[in-house]
């Protein structure tokens, strides 16, 4: 998105900046695959999806909604066995998996969908990475893990799109202040 401050002559001076990478890690068990398609369209008009992992106890019916979607979307599973009662091991794996991807690079943005506030302590350390976090998940996340993300939109919103971050970032593009982060607009210019 062309922040307004550039006009189409300065781009055409300067090399056009490629798409941000994104990695998309799903937290399969904590929202529904029938968001799928809206999501990954979501992820898109944020940046370019170069990995996407969905996590969960593939073996179960619990998650059907999600399985017909995986080959199509080009999303991997991650198969969790639920070894104890109680104990998350998606969350666990997922957390490592996204770890492991900030220390060899090659993302400029982390896509978390999910509506678990154990993430909010992994949102933190993506940022100080120096990454963007895009939350995507459904009404009644954690107010903790919507706060945390850069952007959170919610996946069952009324309109689909309406990003609800109560952070006010518009749909889309997201403020002058996230996209200067991403280096996609320009510092303010000093007050005389």
């Amino acid at each position: 998105m062309q922040h307004p401050r550039i006009s189409s002559s300065h781009l055409s001076h300067h090399h056009h900046r490629r798409r941000p990478r994104l990695a998309v890690y799903i937290d399969a068990e904590n929202v529904s695959g029938q968001h799928a398609e809206q999501l990954m369209r979501l992820v898109n008009q944020r940046g370019r999806p170069t990995l996407c992992r969905a996590y969960g106890d593939w073996t179960t019916d619990f998650l059907l909604s999600w399985k017909k979607w995986l080959h199509p979307l080009g999303i991997r599973p991650v198969q969790q066995f639920h070894y104890s009662q109680g104990k998350n091991a998606s969350d666990a794996a997922l957390i490592m998996d996204v770890m492991e991807r900030l220390h060899r690079g090659r993302v400029d943005g982390i896509c978390i969908v999910s509506c678990d506030s154990d993430f909010v302590g992994l949102v933190g350390r993506i940022q100080e990475h120096g990454h963007v976090v895009y939350g995507f998940g459904q009404h009644g996340a954690s107010p903790a893990f919507v706060a945390a993300c850069d952007e959170f939109v919610f996946l069952d919103g009324s309109d689909g799109d309406k990003n609800n971050n109560p952070h006010g970032t518009p749909k889309g593009g997201g403020s002058v202040e996230l996209l200067m982060r991403q280096g996609l607009a320009p510092a303010p210019l000093p007050r005389p």
